[in-house]
């Protein structure tokens, strides 16, 4: 049984070496090679187009300017231009609140969107605590320990009247 392993393991090794030595002789093993001639048809003469006589209409188009009015929003019934942050803190639970002083009296509605995503806040003058210049806006805190953004905007038009930042403090 050994006998016979070792002489396949030589067979294969003879039949290796004649494989790889092949490759290093000069004798030249071709295959048959055809060659492709080309010969021309002949192609029938393409045909001309004549211009014909019948004359064509061209229409031509104007464009006049038009002005069209668009729609503006009334200015906002109060002044936000000077306004300022004037306090911010947290309230019961998780109640977090603003006010924004303006020079005058407040006379609009308004709400407010605090953070990113907007979180929904209600807004109202603080008339009876003798300020109806202070807007206080009250909700539920979106974020603590950072500052966020918020906008006030006007119920009626839906306007965005005065932005900033305010900063949310651990409740």
């Amino acid at each position: 049984m050994k006998r016979l392993l070792h002489q396949t393991f030589i067979a294969s090794l003879l039949v290796l070496g004649i494989i790889g030595l092949s490759g290093c002789s000069n004798f030249n093993i071709s295959k048959p090679t055809s060659t492709a001639t080309l010969t021309s048809t002949p192609r029938p003469p393409r045909k001309t187009r004549t211009p014909s006589a019948t004359p064509t209409a061209t229409v031509t188009q104007t464009l006049t300017p038009t002005i069209t009015s668009t729609a503006t929003l009334p200015p906002p019934p109060d002044d936000f231009s000077n306004a300022r942050l004037y306090s911010s803190g947290t309230g019961p639970g998780w109640e977090f609140f603003f006010n924004i002083e303006l020079k005058e009296k407040i006379v609009g509605d308004y709400n407010a969107v605090v953070g990113d995503p907007p979180k929904p806040f209600t807004c109202r003058p603080l008339a009876e605590y003798n300020h109806p210049e202070r807007l206080y806006c009250t909700g539920r805190i979106p974020e603590v320990d950072k500052n966020l953004v918020f906008k006030i905007i006007e119920k009626k038009t839906g306007q965005v009247v005065y932005k900033g930042f305010v900063f949310s403090p651990l409740p």
